[in-house]
């Protein structure tokens, strides 16, 4: 099995697209540094009375959720490249037990999915907090402890879209077929939940993927347009679900249906 991983965390390494994306994700540090730095300039110029008008969201949350769909694209192409190119069946037949094969492929996406949501995440928080420093600018200024427990939920979701990605790239072999749906999944079923009646508004938006860190961490999601009604329990098997069930249809596919 050793070898396994290493052969696809090999085959990982080696597409410019990963490399490619970790770049999106720098620029996206640099992004948020740079808007902090702007909204520090602001708020000095402003007058006493406009500073509590200046504020910018939890930059660790803007950038986990970027970092998310990017990840679901890797993992996406992680699987869908090598059904393009054919080397899935050279793959296959240096690994003729499929389940082996595909387990080693998702734990190699989810351990980039994981350490790149978790570097991004913190290295959010960490920008924004330098910047800022003591100015109330923050929507939440709550101190590092107190935001360590969602911080590491944030890059809980990056690992969950990179599974996705995985999952739905392998059931549809195509990276056109997939990436529009973790598009859905990740921008455009939020913001039909939030146009929904309660107490859909409240059910739908609770279960989506953004709305989990929040309540697995046990602080709610203020500032947001998502849901709050599960408890962390609720919220963990929520994740675990979205993890689990695309991944177990996707293993099962993967071993039965031919290559062609």
């Amino acid at each position: 099995m050793i070898a396994v991983l290493s052969a696809e965390w090999l085959k990982i390494r080696s597409l410019r697209s990963t490399y490619a994306l970790l770049a999106v994700v720098l620029a996206g540090l640099g992004g948020a540094a740079a808007l902090c730095a702007y909204l520090v300039a602001v708020y000095e110029g402003a007058a006493a009375d406009m500073r509590a008008h200046i504020s910018v969201a939890p930059v660790a949350g803007l950038v986990g959720s970027m970092t998310e769909l990017l990840a679901g694209v890797l993992g996406t192409l992680a699987i869908t490249g090598e059904y393009r190119s054919g080397t899935i069946r050279a793959s296959i037949a240096s690994v003729p037990r499929r389940g082996r094969l595909f387990a080693a492929k998702a734990a190699a996406v989810a351990a980039i999915g994981l350490v790149a949501g978790e570097a991004a995440v913190f290295a959010g928080y960490a920008i924004s907090h330098g910047i800022v420093g003591d100015r109330t600018l923050l929507l939440d200024s709550r101190g590092f402890a107190d935001q360590a427990p969602l911080l590491v939920a944030q890059g809980l979701t990056v690992l969950l879209f990179a599974l996705l990605g995985l999952s739905l790239g392998t059931l549809t072999r195509s990276a056109a077929g997939t990436i529009p749906v973790l598009v859905l999944l990740w921008y455009i079923l939020p913001i039909v939940a939030n146009l929904l009646p309660q107490p859909w508004h409240g059910r739908i938006g609770s279960i989506v993927p953004d709305s989990l860190p929040g309540q697995l961490a046990g602080v709610g999601n203020d500032h947001s347009v998502y849901g709050a009604l599960l408890p962390p329990w609720g919220a963990a098997l929520a994740m675990a679900a979205w993890i689990g069930v695309p991944l177990a249809a996707a293993a099962t596919v993967f071993a039965r249906r031919d290559t062609r």
